[in-house]
């Protein structure tokens, strides 16, 4: 059992309309969702305020819809930006900004390690058994990782850098 805290999130629609809604529901179904040390969350979309949500986990996954991705999913690790980005009120808020917003609250060495599982979303050529056969694939990867939640283990499982 981990000592570390994680926390799964998913991004976009409702619990039927997006593949990173379906991944999270199958997690919630699963018995992963009755370890002490992990967090699934999902809302409609990401907001700034979900930066709290971070403060008291050491490893995060982003699951979010990308439209057109050729891959059935990807996981990657979110660079922790410095700087400042400037949105407009019209953009959606990313994983890298609530890392920012965090980072801007006193948090910079406390951030936690980050990354997005992305997945075949909305806009894409896959018809509806290909989603589902997708997010079963991302299901099993994501439930392997969580198996052993350790950055070093985690990064060794990045499929794009």
């Amino acid at each position: 059992m981990s000592s570390r805290n994680v926390l799964v999130f998913a991004a976009g629609g409702d619990a039927h309309g997006t593949a990173a809604q379906a991944l999270l529901g199958r997690c919630r179904g699963h018995p992963v969702h009755e370890r002490w040390w992990l967090t699934l969350m999902g809302d409609a979309q990401l907001r700034i305020e979900h930066a709290l949500d971070l403060t008291r986990n050491d490893l995060a996954v982003f699951v979010v819809d990308v439209p057109n991705l050729r891959e059935s999913f990807r996981f990657r690790a979110l660079p922790h930006l410095n700087g400042h980005r400037i949105a407009s009120a019209e953009e959606a808020v990313t994983p890298q900004d609530v890392l920012h917003t965090l980072s801007t609250l006193g948090r910079r060495d406390e951030l936690p390690q980050c990354y997005a599982l992305e997945l075949r979303g909305p806009g894409s050529d896959s018809v509806s058994a290909e989603r589902t056969t997708d997010v079963d694939s991302a299901f099993e990867f994501l439930i392997d990782l969580l198996d052993e939640p350790e950055s070093m283990r985690w990064n060794e499982q990045l499929t794009e850098a």
